[in-house]
């Protein structure tokens, strides 16, 4: 969650600690959130410049950078937030083509006997039965083959602007 939090730390880069920063700080702190923030201020008004307009990040295991850009008459700089979430990793997949023909003579030939269908666990039975019989026919008649995969992503960028 990003935004103007009107929340002055010294933890954000900011020269001073007002209230609003010293909560929002024990309350990432006591919450494992991490603050994200640019190293240079994000609002020029009346007194010294701040950085008031940040990022909590919570669960997101990408690494963040936060840049304020000089690009608007206001007082409050743009910010763009970039989590770079690129992966690049070699990965064999496995694939299975089964032969259809032995499939359905592999599963002609299964024996496969419905047990007690009235009750809830009789019938989960037999559901994970029959499909146990149907993954083995699968396997059986099936030609495995490897492939190499190179999977890659790019970086996300979320800007947050005021006008």
């Amino acid at each position: 969650m990003g935004g103007d939090f009107n929340s002055h730390h010294r933890h954000w880069n900011c020269s001073r600690a007002n209230t609003f920063g010293k909560h929002l700080f024990k309350f990432s702190t006591d919450n494992r959130l991490h603050i994200a923030a640019p190293p240079t201020p994000t609002r020029f008004g009346n007194l010294t410049p701040s950085t008031i307009d940040i990022a909590l990040i919570k669960n997101l295991n990408f690494n963040c950078t936060a840049d304020s850009i000089s690009a608007l008459t206001s007082d409050h700089n743009p910010v763009l937030f970039t989590f770079d979430h690129t992966l690049h990793t070699n990965t064999n997949l496995t694939y299975h083509i089964p032969n259809w023909a032995k499939f359905y003579t592999h599963l002609d030939n299964a024996t496969y006997t419905p047990h007690n269908l009235n009750t809830p666990d009789g019938l989960e039975f037999s559901i994970n039965h029959l499909t146990n019989i149907i993954n083995s026919c699968y396997h059986a008649t099936s030609k495995k083959i490897l492939k190499s995969a190179k999977i890659s992503t790019s970086p996300l960028k979320l800007e947050k602007n005021h006008f």
